[in-house]
């Protein structure tokens, strides 16, 4: 363990993404400490205010949007509720998706055609679709929206895992601890998980940033988080119909939602030099 962790401070990629994400992370540990304004507070008479930059007024640094509301603090409030989001959902997708794979591809046979028939239904079903379905169902919410997020984002990591297991069950170390009689659940722990995990790091970079957008999508159809919980990908979306005459209101929340997609990636980066068994010295 201190192994990995000296090599995570040494790493410039690690850094570099720490950089990117802090802050992200400032933002959503010190909102109400931070922000200027209630995110909600609306003030017709000052929308659409363009940034203090273009002449915008000096106490919206960042301008406001369609309703006047204070769109640094709505960036700022947004951060906690995106990152909750993401996080959580890599979470559970990653966990659920990772079992999958690496049963069906340790164990085969049976197993394995029943899971991948499985992960083909799902494949079967576009993600708005099935999402949109699962959602009508339930009712608009934060832990509901992360359960249909994470329920239609898990087969990425099961197909990885499944071929991955696969490959690793022939090689020699495996074989080795299967001829010492060790429990197959230590098998896939001790030796299959460790030699998988780079690559479920970087799928999961991935998938923070499409969980964020994949929230945005929902909540703009009234199936996701109320509109009074400000949100990045809320936020984008409620700008889009100014973008040819106000851009700050769409661009703004972007552009954090790509700084803090590519901090994590860097991250990801580094915490997969750090741990893959191949690049141990």
């Amino acid at each position: 363990m201190s192994n990995v962790l000296a090599k995570l401070v040494r790493s410039p990629l690690f850094i570099a993404g720490v950089i990117f994400l802090a802050p992200a992370i400032a933002f959503a540990i010190g909102a109400q400490w931070i922000a200027p304004h209630d995110p909600n507070e609306q003030v017709l008479s000052l929308r659409l205010r363009p940034p203090v930059w273009q002449g915008g007024d000096a106490g919206h640094l960042l301008g406001t949007d369609a309703l006047g509301r204070d769109m640094l603090s709505r960036v700022i409030y947004g951060a906690r509720v995106s990152l909750l989001i993401g996080v959580a959902v890599v979470v559970i997708s990653g966990l659920l998706g990772t079992l999958v794979g690496v049963l069906a591809g340790y164990f085969g046979g049976w197993l394995d055609n029943l899971l991948m028939r499985i992960v083909d239904t799902f494949l079967a079903f576009p993600f708005l679709l099935l999402a949109l379905a699962v959602m009508a169902v339930l009712k608009p919410g934060l832990w509901n929206l992360i359960m249909v997020l994470a329920l239609t984002s898990w087969v990425p990591y099961a197909r990885v895992a499944r071929v991955r297991a696969r490959a690793l069950k022939g090689t020699e170390f495996v074989e080795a601890a299967q001829a010492l009689a060790a429990k197959p659940l230590a098998i896939m722990g001790r030796h299959i998980l460790p030699n998988i995990s780079s690559s479920l790091v970087v799928i999961a970079c991935f998938e923070i940033g499409a969980a964020m957008l994949a929230e945005s999508t929902l909540s703009f159809l009234g199936l996701g988080i109320s509109p009074d919980i400000p949100t990045w990908g809320m936020t984008l979306n409620q700008g889009r119909s100014y973008l040819l005459f106000a851009w700050w209101p769409t661009t703004i929340p972007g552009i954090f939602i790509l700084l803090t997609v590519f901090g994590v990636n860097l991250v990801g980066d580094g915490i997969r030099d750090a741990t893959d068994p191949r690049t141990r010295r």
